[in-house]
């Protein structure tokens, strides 16, 4: 567990002082010791002991904020990597605190339980955000009759948030010997 930086609170518009911003990381591990544990947090969750951090940090909490990674809500990466992703936002609708899902990508849902499961989640979510029409769509899809628009939002991609920054001379060095060597091509990096 750690304080949000500085700048990433003035990144994130952030500047009331009395705003406090705790980063909290997990990792899914069956070592029970170790306190960023998921498999400790669900523990401590369903036993109520004060067992690690990311238990504790979610219970305190006045709201979770998640992105999954931000395409990662879905299951063509498979059933365990959606277990994942859907663990903390299970854990945070466990313990009664506020889920707010980001900006990210729904879906696709292939497997009809994974389905019904990111259904659950999203429908008991406090607000529920798609980054592109896409997306969007299938969020409504996902909701059914529970779709409410003043909860359920369309908006974009956390990226497009993102400060800009000059490129060192290193960048742009590599730049230019690209386009050298592209010849007149198009030149694209990431």
């Amino acid at each position: 567990t750690r304080a949000a930086t500085a700048d990433a609170l003035r990144h994130a518009n952030i500047t009331d002082p009395k705003v406090k911003v705790t980063c909290q990381g997990f990792r899914q591990t069956r070592r029970l010791y170790a306190g960023d544990s998921t498999l400790l947090a669900e523990i401590a969750i369903r036993t109520q002991l004060p067992l690690g951090g990311p238990a504790s940090t979610i219970r305190s909490s006045c709201a979770v904020f998640d992105a999954s990674g931000g395409d990662s809500f879905a299951d063509i990466y498979g059933a365990t990597r959606y277990g994942r992703i859907a663990q903390v936002k299970k854990l945070t609708l466990a313990m009664k605190c506020p889920l707010v899902l980001l900006p990210q990508t729904y879906g696709p849902f292939n497997d009809p339980a994974i389905k019904r499961d990111a259904a659950e989640i999203t429908k008991r979510a406090t607000c529920a955000v798609a980054r592109d029409a896409h997306s969007y769509e299938i969020l409504k899809d996902l909701l059914g009759s529970s779709f409410d628009a003043s909860r359920h939002l369309c908006g974009t991609d956390m990226a497009f948030r993102l400060p800009t920054i000059s490129p060192s001379s290193e960048a742009l060095n590599i730049i230019t010997s690209a386009r050298t060597l592209a010849a007149g091509a198009a030149v694209v990096g990431f």
